[in-house]
């Protein structure tokens, strides 16, 4: 069984005592709706990988990441191929997203609700609503 390890943000910014999230779209025949993610390099740490790839993916490089809250998720992609994806969630310190054009094709900040809306897979829109409540206790107060 081989184990490809993937690492990413769950992002959000603060917008007038509401909380939005980013979501980015891959391209692709099946292009759909996500978190940024990407390979883990040789040598690279989990927040290394998540940084790097949110960078890259986003061009957002202001991320409070929260190590302590994270959440990991793994599905099968292939026979005998198992993905592994660690998310780490993070606030988005500035909000000038610059698209990866030869990955991303779109991006939205939103709220919940319309990010629960475009969410393709019941998987990530578990993650995104269980980061929402982690979100609300463990780090904003209003």
């Amino acid at each position: 069984m081989k184990v490809e390890r993937s690492c990413g943000g769950i992002l959000f910014r603060r917008n007038n005592k509401k909380i939005e999230f980013l979501l980015v779209k891959s391209i692709g025949r099946r292009g759909y709706w996500g978190f940024p993610k990407g390979h883990m390099e040789s040598g690279e740490t989990e927040r290394d990988t998540a940084l790097r790839e949110i960078k890259q993916e986003t061009g957002l490089s202001n991320i409070k990441l929260y190590e302590n809250l994270k959440i990991t998720d793994s599905y099968s992609i292939k026979k005998d191929n198992i993905k592994e994806v660690t998310f780490f969630i993070g606030e988005a310190l500035s909000y000038n997203v610059k698209i990866q054009e030869e990955e991303i094709a779109d991006y939205m900040w939103g709220t919940i609700e319309s990010c629960l809306d475009v969410l393709t897979f019941e998987s990530i829109k578990n993650m995104l609503d269980y980061s929402n409540n982690l979100i609300r206790k463990e780090i904003i107060t209003y």
